[in-house]
């Protein structure tokens, strides 16, 4: 589901391109539920792990269940990557609005 809705998004941004809408609030818009969507994403590895963890133990004896989450480097990389590139589509959208607003005031 995760995936889908990036995707959808992500269509939609092209879209936007399609119609010359570059840095559009649509745009803008957009590509900040694809980078919320992305970071989701990548935190979603290590929770699957840990679940899984957590269901293939489930029906061993008291004592002998386990829970373990991990993160490798690769998982730390790419939540800052994908880190970074939500904080700089916000930061982008956020200041559109604040353009948008300026040139509203006389």
């Amino acid at each position: 589901a995760l995936f889908v809705y990036g995707c959808f998004y992500f269509i939609r941004v092209l879209r936007c391109y399609r119609r010359e809408e570059i840095f559009s609030e649509n745009t803008l818009f957009f590509f900040k539920r694809v980078s919320k969507a992305a970071f989701v994403w990548t935190l979603y590895n290590p929770i699957n792990y840990m679940l899984l963890s957590v269901i293939t133990t489930m029906y061993n004896p008291i004592g002998q269940r386990q829970i373990a989450i991990a993160f490798g480097s690769q998982d730390i990389m790419n939540i800052f990557i994908v880190g970074c590139f939500w904080v700089i589509t916000s930061l982008m959208h956020e200041g559109y609005s604040l353009k948008k607003d300026q040139d509203l005031t006389v």
